[in-house]
């Protein structure tokens, strides 16, 4: 018998099995780059943030091997755990909590866990202080390079 991913996302943090904004128990999608689960209503939040802060995917799709490492490394609880001690304000409104210098540090802190490799970013001196974000099409994000190693990662295995 397989296990889903949503199987193996729960069972690795039992805080995933509900929203990290909200608490809703109903989660649908989850956010890769932040490595947490996200309800229906807090999708909206985090569409609007856009996919550079926040890339999303629907729970049920499927997931490689990969995208799941975000989640090994990361989940709702290591999130809440990364930034508190980052000493981020717990009562930052959501759709600013994840623009916060902490916020993109945690999502470069896990992305380095997920590569393999040491962190080299700098820990933010003001965690909680908000970070425009450019439109710029040849900037890369962190997210801008998940989704070029996700299209990889798909077309190898089609080769």
């Amino acid at each position: 018998m397989e296990i889903s991913f949503k199987q193996t996302l729960f069972s690795i943090d039992p805080k995933n099995k509900r929203c990290n904004d909200c608490g809703e128990k109903h989660i649908s999608y989850v956010s890769i780059n932040n490595g947490i689960t996200i309800c229906n209503l807090c999708v909206q939040i985090h569409r609007q943030l856009g996919p550079k802060v926040s890339k999303l995917k629907k729970i049920d799709e499927e997931f490689d091997d990969y995208s799941m490492n975000f989640f090994i490394y990361g989940g709702n609880k290591n999130f809440h755990k990364f930034l508190k001690d980052l000493g981020v304000n717990s009562s930052i409104q959501r759709s600013k909590l994840y623009k916060t210098k902490g916020a993109d540090y945690y999502r470069k802190y896990l992305l380095a866990k997920v590569k393999g490799v040491e962190n080299t970013s700098k820990k933010p001196d003001n965690p909680n202080e908000i970070m425009e974000y450019e439109k710029d099409e040849n900037t890369y994000s962190n997210c801008d390079i998940l989704l070029k190693e996700d299209k990889k990662i798909k077309e190898d295995k089609h080769s």
